[in-house]
């Protein structure tokens, strides 16, 4: 993915705003259509991850179901963003992304939890 994509983690990298599609996501982002319906997702929270008030990646939670995204909702997952930007950066994932290589954070996918 590149940063100028029109998909919802890009523009969340882009702005450094969290975004929030509480449902029909591949109605507003058509490059996401495939994905939408390969995996019945509903709804989409895109958080900026940061360290030190640099941005360096963004969270993506999906869910199965259509979300409201309240003010608690809201709030959990953004505190749960910021807590998985510190521990990154404590990591070393920053300084690993830096040096050539494929060495680095990796896309992973989660099988839902019930």
């Amino acid at each position: 993915m590149t940063v100028d994509a029109d998909l919802p983690a890009a523009q969340a990298l882009r702005t450094g705003t969290p975004l929030w599609l509480a449902d029909h996501a591949a109605a507003r982002y058509p490059r996401m259509q495939q994905m939408v319906e390969a995996y019945q997702l509903q709804a989409l929270a895109c958080l900026p991850l940061s360290r030190s008030n640099r941005l360096f990646g963004v969270l993506v939670l999906d869910f199965t179901v259509p979300q409201t995204f309240d003010s608690d909702l809201r709030a959990l997952l953004l505190s749960a963003a910021e807590e998985t930007g510190q521990a990154l950066g404590r990591t070393g994932v920053l300084s690993a992304r830096r040096r050539p290589g494929p060495v680095g954070a990796r896309d992973a996918t989660a099988e839902p939890i019930h």
